[in-house]
């Protein structure tokens, strides 16, 4: 793997430009870009930069589920695969806002930090993540690899392995590879 990350959650990158630094990727012989779509700016505003269902969720400056769809199997075309991340339960600022009772606590260290005790936010997340990888038109590329996050947690270490077990079991199971950052912060 050669691979190169692109935060475009912190700072958009439009996708005609995400598209152009990619060819470059393939031109360098790096194989894979690394997509980072959901985070909190240094503006203090959560972004999620992918267009999605969830009433509220998505970023005024985003890709659409269509465009996106077609930019993967295009950089498919120059030997490039691009893996997408949906960085939780830590960096979830964009959901927590839409959806404060997700929230670990309303601290600001903690606020961006989703409460994988609670089973109407593991049942989110399940929903957010299956929008992605299943239907007729998925909109992550069939057979391909997703970054799940799972960086930075300050929450409970029970509760962060069921979550993480749970979210490899849903991408393993659609038919995707997971990458993951994995590093609990506090225990």
């Amino acid at each position: 793997i050669r691979s190169g990350m692109i935060d475009v959650a912190r700072a958009y990158v439009p996708l005609e430009y995400v598209e152009e630094i990619t060819k470059y990727f393939a031109w360098f012989k790096l194989n894979e870009i690394h997509l980072h779509i959901n985070d909190t700016g240094s503006d203090g505003i959560g972004y999620f930069r992918l267009e999605s269902d969830v009433p509220g969720l998505t970023s005024d400056e985003h890709y659409t589920k269509a465009e996106y769809r077609e930019y993967q199997k295009r950089m498919l075309e120059y030997g490039v695969e691009v893996v997408t991340e949906i960085d939780t339960p830590a960096h979830s600022l964009a959901i927590t806002k839409v959806f404060p009772e997700t929230a670990l606590a309303d601290e600001p260290e903690n606020v961006d930090q989703l409460d994988l005790s609670k089973t109407d936010t593991i049942s989110l997340m399940e929903g957010l993540w299956k929008e992605y990888l299943d239907g007729a038109e998925p909109v992550f590329a069939e057979g391909g690899t997703v970054h799940i996050g799972m960086d930075e947690y300050f929450g409970n270490a029970q509760d962060y392995k069921a979550y993480m077990q749970r979210l490899i079991s849903l991408v393993t199971e659609s038919g995707r590879s997971v990458r993951m950052w994995g590093s609990l912060s506090l225990i």
